[in-house]
């Protein structure tokens, strides 16, 4: 019996990375990153409520909260995760908007995306150093 739980936490752990995935490669997540990278994510969080740039950023930041909730899931493999998902390389780009959106509504926008980087961060410690570069963290980004 044994056995049948530990598979049926291993499917429910592939559903759970493959949710993120598509999380991740979605096309409006997709555009928003594009534009992320043209004028960048404090940028964005500055346009005004209704702009476009402004629901982009906040696009973006939601998907990682979600993704954080969703990471919580019990019998997640971390390390999978964390080699999969660039956790802390998000958490750099996106940080300046929550910066923002935090002033504009509230201290707590984002704190699950922040709690996951911060075990992201622990995580990352008892990696290889050649693993610590910006680069090899965020070689699995799916920037489209």
């Amino acid at each position: 019996m044994g056995n049948s739980n530990q598979t049926a936490d291993q499917v429910a752990a592939s559903a759970v990375l493959g949710q993120i995935l598509a999380l991740r490669q979605g096309s409006e997540y997709q555009a928003a990153e594009r534009v992320r990278r043209q004028i960048g994510a404090q940028t964005m969080a500055l346009y005004p409520d209704s702009s476009t740039e402004n629901g982009q950023i906040r696009l973006m930041i939601n998907t990682w909260e979600t993704i954080a909730g969703l990471a919580s899931t019990v019998g997640l493999p971390w390390d999978g995760f964390y080699k999969q998902n660039p956790v802390g390389f998000m958490w750099t780009e996106l940080q300046p908007a929550v910066k923002e959106i935090r002033k504009q509504s509230s201290s707590l926008y984002a704190s699950a995306f922040q709690r996951l980087n911060n075990s992201y961060q622990t995580w990352l410690k008892r990696q290889p150093r050649k693993y610590q570069s910006g680069a090899k963290q965020g070689i699995n980004a799916s920037f489209g």
